[in-house]
């Protein structure tokens, strides 16, 4: 499964006799690596030996016809499991305040655990990845949290996603990005900010199909660089159309051509009660 071997790098191995022998965890890594995967990695092993040998967990997993589907549906779970394990609840509203569940909360909860681990008890040291996935699962409308790896001004090549979690607890790593997260890209970039939120002219000329409800953005920097991207849609929005719309990043020549839009103010004005009615 596409998941599992995206991010994960352990094994879990349930004893063959359960009376001489122990279950047994594995985490791959590395000394003096970085530490947020493998806290990921053992959580998630953690839930493999808690799903194998929990009567209840595992008949569900047996119940499924299919043993791809089975597996799918474990890993899927463990990865649940592991999110909300090193990210609970209560953390997380903590942490997001009154901004809700956007781009800069994210940033916040990632950076704290990155800056403050051996300072403060309360910080987490988690993965883009892991607060990514956690983030979009959170969205109450339909839409999606991203995480973009971003080419440094010195290096050749496009942003590229490295995972895109929707709120219906589905993950994909697809190489073409929506049309909300390359505009959100492009503005953010061409203003040269480390965050942006989605204004009334953002998305005007796009499709009304595709347009959001809001969207935000966040840079975060390091051996890396990368963007942190929420975007929510009207329910109307179907999933399905957002995903054949995709499309490839600009090449590098369009991106220095590309310029956002001027609208006439009364233009803008009738495109937003347009969009109103829409969303209502």
């Amino acid at each position: 499964d596409n998941a599992s071997f995206a991010d994960l790098l352990g094994f879990f191995s349930p004893s063959s006799d359960p009376e001489n022998m122990s279950d047994t965890a594995y985490v791959a890594y590395t000394d003096g690596d970085y530490t947020a995967r493998p806290n990921f990695t053992l959580m998630h092993e953690i839930g493999h030996y808690l799903q194998e040998t929990d009567f209840d967990l595992m008949s569900r997993i047996c119940s499924f016809e299919d043993d791809c589907v089975g597996k799918r549906f474990e890993e899927d779970a463990c990865n649940r499991f592991a999110s909300i394990a090193l990210l609970p609840d209560k953390y997380i509203m903590d942490e997001i305040l009154s901004d809700g569940y956007c781009a800069d909360a994210i940033s916040r909860i990632y950076e704290k655990g990155r800056s403050g681990q051996k300072k403060a008890k309360t910080s987490i040291r988690v993965s883009r990845i892991a607060v990514v996935r956690r983030i979009g699962a959170l969205l109450r409308g339909r839409g999606y949290a991203s995480l973009v790896k971003i080419p440094r001004k010195n290096q050749l090549g496009t942003p590229e996603l490295s995972c895109r979690a929707w709120n219906d607890g589905t993950v994909d790593f697809s190489e073409e990005l929506t049309e909300a997260e390359t505009t959100l890209l492009l503005v953010a970039q061409s203003q040269e900010v480390s965050r942006y939120c989605a204004n009334g002219r953002t998305f005007l000329g796009s499709d009304p199909s595709e347009r959001p409800t809001r969207a935000d953005i966040a840079f975060s920097y390091g051996r890396q660089n990368y963007a942190f991207i929420v975007v929510e849609y009207p329910d109307m929005v179907m999933k399905d159309g957002l995903y054949a719309s995709m499309r490839s990043y600009p090449t590098q020549k369009d991106v220095l051509k590309w310029k956002q839009p001027q609208i006439p103010d009364d233009v803008l004005r009738s495109e937003e009660r347009t969009m109103l009615a829409f969303h209502s």
